[in-house]
């Protein structure tokens, strides 16, 4: 690691003097210039100049948290608290994707007395941003999620670029704004370029330090509150191939431990980028999504609101008889790990499992998504246990027939044999019969746990949540 500046040759050290004498800048001294709103300074259009010139890249960075967790407060998908979490991330002018490795035992998710959640706690999560749409995937299953619009993935390029972990952002976005109106100024110290942006709607400055003479990064960026300093982003800078790249970004905010340790501290720990191997484009089968995978999907403006359950034809979203059409027509062919997985599903009888962490899962994000109270939160729990036990009663009612499906499925998925045209026949019946056994439970979640959720949290603590997405929105 070098943190140190290389030697600059002398044609570079003249195209630096010329840029200074062109902004109006004082090396030596530390005048400031200001900046009219309607002008954007060149040194923020060199820093999202020189990320838009990645056009391609693969990088592995890892998080680790500082902050403490609270009894039954969810892990959030993009860190741990006490060790490392590890991601892989790739991207092209147009996608972005995020692979969640895990611990550094490979542990993505684990109980709160610290063991492995024994289906999924070696199943990574993986995101992609694609075609307006965000999708989510875990390793080796038939089902997914479709978002109509970014929600919190990491897009690897916007490191360094904003104080705090850059969810949802783009690399515009997080150094632009949500197109507020601004007031610059700025001036040359110690070498370093300094641009403030006044925000006259809240009262607040956002202040980058921008090394030229490492491909025009930003090595710090602050966030101040009428006067006083909220949040800090301390960036190392490392050469990548030929590309200077963030190595370490750490994220400080006042209100944690006064300022003095970093909430969050993002390690790249290799990079590399417009390698002429790279994948000119990211699609859906990128993460993994077969043929068949079945993705709820949720519109844009409420995360919580799905329109319904589609399913994947290797190019579009299509209504699922279409998809169950077309399969028995033999103009598609069901993806080898989707086949897998669903059988498995189906005859290990995984579904009470899926009301105990699936439906846990949901309500523990929802509490810490609306900052629920403490008597809010118990109604949530409550909820989440009525809910359960009426699930929980539909299958102790069918029991019997639920067995019997199962003992079935069994026993055609275990054989060694090639299924004969009947017996295939007999199995796709049976899984249709399954998947309308299931139909009942799907009604209780999003009929009865979404809305009853939806209407605890008061309006203060919905417009905390909704009103910030809604302003990202606005040109």
């Amino acid at each position: 690691m070098s943190t140190a500046r290389p030697p600059t040759a002398l044609k570079e050290r003249m195209a630096t003097f010329i840029f200074i004498c062109m902004c109006g800048l004082s090396v030596a001294g530390r005048s400031t210039v200001a900046v009219r709103a309607e002008d954007k300074p060149v040194e923020l259009v060199g820093l999202e100049n020189s990320r838009a010139a990645l056009q391609t890249g693969r990088v592995v960075w890892s998080i680790r948290s500082n902050m403490p967790r609270t009894q039954r407060e969810m892990i959030p998908r993009w860190h741990f608290y006490d060790v490392p979490r590890y991601f892989t991330s790739r991207f092209t002018p147009g996608e972005c994707a995020v692979e969640d490795n895990g611990d550094p035992e490979g542990v993505v998710w684990r109980r709160q007395d610290g063991s492995p959640e024994p289906e999924l706690g070696y199943r990574g999560m993986r995101f992609l941003w694609c075609d307006g749409a965000q999708w989510e995937h875990r390793d080796r299953a038939g089902h997914g999620r479709v978002d109509q619009g970014r929600r919190d993935m990491i897009d690897v390029r916007t490191f360094g670029l904003v104080c705090r972990l850059p969810l949802g952002d783009t690399s515009h976005g997080a150094i632009w704004g949500a197109g507020a109106d601004r007031v610059y100024t700025k001036r040359v110290i110690d070498g370093l370029h300094e641009v403030t942006a006044y925000v006259p709607e809240n009262d607040s400055t956002i202040r980058w330090l921008i090394d030229p003479e490492r491909g025009w990064n930003a090595v710090q960026v602050s966030v101040s509150l009428r006067g006083e300093l909220v949040e800090e982003t301390r960036t190392t800078l490392r050469q990548f191939g030929n590309v200077w790249f963030p190595e370490t970004i750490e994220f400080y905010e006042t209100r944690f431990e006064q300022g003095r340790k970093p909430v969050n501290v993002v390690q790249v720990l290799s990079a590399e980028f417009n390698d002429p191997d790279h994948p000119r484009r990211l699609t859906p089968e990128s993460i993994g999504i077969e043929v068949g995978t079945n993705l709820d999907v949720f519109t844009a403006d409420d995360p919580f609101h799905s329109i319904g359950r589609f399913g994947w034809d290797a190019e579009k979203l299509v209504p699922l008889d279409e998809l169950h059409r077309r399969v028995h027509a033999r103009e598609l062919k069901l993806g080898e790990v989707f086949v897998l997985e669903t059988d498995r599903a189906l005859a290990r009888g995984q579904w009470i499992e899926r009301l105990e962490t699936g439906w846990e899962r949901y309500t523990r994000h929802f509490i810490n998504r609306y900052r629920l109270d403490a008597e809010q939160t118990q109604k949530a729990w409550s909820i989440l246990d009525d809910c359960q036990k009426r699930a929980q009663a539909y299958f102790g009612a069918h029991q019997r027939q639920i067995d019997t499906i199962q003992a079935k499925v069994r026993d055609l998925s275990g054989s060694d044999k090639p299924q004969v045209v009947d017996e295939a026949r007999l199995l796709g019946k049976l899984k249709q019969q399954m998947l309308r056994l299931e139909a009942p439970i799907a009604d209780i979640f999003y009929r009865e746990l979404v809305p009853r959720l939806s209407r605890l949290p008061t309006r203060a603590q919905r417009n905390a949540v909704e009103a910030p997405a809604k302003n990202e929105k606005k040109p």
